[in-house]
């Protein structure tokens, strides 16, 4: 069964009543509800990387959120941010963590908004919070369909505003009247500079906030952004979220897939010592003829997590530095789990190293009628195809893709969470579809393990206080 909001409707109202009705009455399948909980995981991973490397949005909302006292707010108003165990603002908290889990890969990062609420409303429990974040993900993408040239940050935040109301129990007028505020101030048509993703969450969240307070808003605000009709699912497994793609070690699915075959190239007992390093000659790169061929060079964090020439010439790095490369390994995930980037290989040193960048000079792309890399080495030449659907895509069957988010999970929270913390944090975060409200709201106290300096080498505030 599907909701569909005609374009000649209230769209704006509908939606909210959409979300306070399927907050109640929902049926999403359980494959949906272990697709959440996938999802929310590994984005909750992205985030404490991106708060323990001192990344610089999450760090100063984070810094916001946790000294900003709010005494005078009730503890129904309040939440926690990521790695603390102090209450903030639930807002505050909410964005904070938000950002986080933005800044270091496209994941579907307002999840957090769903824990954020169960301080509000002790109903929600895990199962609650994962079909709320079901939910998210319907709205956005149904929004990207109906309002494709509304800024994808605007969308995203209408979706969380309508959660964010329906979750703190908002009558669908109030609701309504908040994204009136939000998009009458926040999302006028017409051209401009996009705003940030995490800054209009902020205002979306607020926008209902206020309007939950009695400020009045515009209603029927989607009308004058011309959509089309909204389809909606209610119940079973056809939501947007299973065909929500993962990413695996970089965030453009080219490299990704480019990885994979080097994974079976090695497979094919291609074993390349470090001391024949100076025999590799060539490596090809030949993407279908629709790819793109525009490399942005990796200058920087971001441009390398984006970079097929990066996460290639460091994924053979690494193949070259192991000593044994085929020891525990017993098919394709064990060789990824030894040659997939890590939140280390971005830091400045590795992006500057020089056994890397002699790698990725060497490597030439073109189009072809089919994907495929090839490597010229000790005088013979290696090929494997590029799987059309790497690890991580929706339509990719064959992967073993939890085995392989756990071996990402593992490496991050060696990464960013203190030892004797880690498998505590990550446990809960995989029980959360049986987690009690009580347990939510304790879900994101961790230990964070802050590096000494910013991965992006800035200088950022990291003084939390006693979290």
């Amino acid at each position: 069964m599907r909701t569909v909001l005609k374009r000649t409707s209230n769209q704006t109202r509908g939606l909210a009543d959409y979300a306070c009705n399927f907050i109640k009455r929902g049926r999403p399948s359980e494959e949906a509800i272990h697709r959440a909980k996938l999802f929310h995981t590994d984005a909750i991973m992205g985030g404490v990387v991106a708060l323990a490397m001192k990344t610089s949005l999450p760090t100063v909302l984070k810094h916001e959120a946790v000294t900003a006292q709010n005494s005078f707010l009730s503890l129904r108003l309040k939440a926690r941010c990521l790695g603390s165990r102090l209450l903030s603002d639930e807002i505050r908290a909410s964005v904070a963590n938000s950002a986080a889990c933005l800044e270091w890969s496209p994941c579907p990062f307002t999840f957090p908004v769903a824990i954020g609420s169960s301080f509000f409303n002790s109903r929600i429990d895990g199962y609650s919070a994962l079909k709320a974040m079901v939910l998210l993900e319907e709205i956005e993408v149904a929004l990207g369909s109906a309002l494709p040239n509304l800024d994808e940050s605007i969308r995203t935040a209408l979706a969380a505003g309508l959660v964010f109301g329906a979750l703190h129990n908002a009558p669908a007028d109030k609701i309504e009247e908040g994204l009136g505020i939000f998009l009458s101030n926040y999302a006028a048509p017409g051209p401009g500079r996009p705003p940030r993703a995490s800054l209009s969450l902020e205002a979306a969240l607020m926008s209902v906030r206020r309007a939950m307070d009695d400020f009045r808003g515009p209603c029927d605000a989607l009308r004058k952004f011309e959509p089309k009709d909204i389809d909606l699912a209610n119940s079973g497994a056809d939501f947007a979220i299973m065909k929500r793609d993962f990413w695996l070690g970089s965030n453009d699915f080219r490299a990704v897939g480019v990885v994979q075959a080097l994974v079976e190239l090695l497979l094919g007992e291609l074993v390349l010592q470090h001391e024949k390093f100076e025999q590799i000659e060539e490596i090809f790169v030949q993407l279908g003829p629709d790819d793109r061929l525009d490399q942005p060079g990796f200058s920087t964090r971001r441009q390398a997590s984006e970079s097929l020439e990066f996460s290639l010439a460091r994924a053979l790095h690494k193949a070259i530095s192991i000593g044994d490369l085929m020891a525990g390994v017993s098919g394709p995930p064990d060789m990824w789990a030894k040659l997939v980037l890590n939140p280390r290989d971005f830091s400045k040193d590795s992006l500057t190293d020089p056994v890397t960048l002699d790698l990725a000079s060497k490597i030439r792309i073109s189009r072809g009628p089919s994907a495929k890399l090839s490597l010229k080495a000790n005088d013979k030449l290696f090929e494997a195809s590029i799987p059309e659907h790497p690890p991580g895509h929706h339509l990719n069957s064959t992967c073993q893709l939890e085995r392989m988010l756990k071996i990402k999970w593992e490496k991050y929270v060696n990464v960013a969470i203190v030892p004797g913390d880690a498998e505590r944090f990550l446990k809960s975060l995989q029980s959360l579809d049986s987690a009690k409200n009580s347990a939510v709201q304790q879900l994101y106290s961790c230990k964070i393990h802050y590096a000494d300096e910013s991965i992006d080498g800035i200088r950022t505030r990291s003084d939390f206080g006693a979290e």
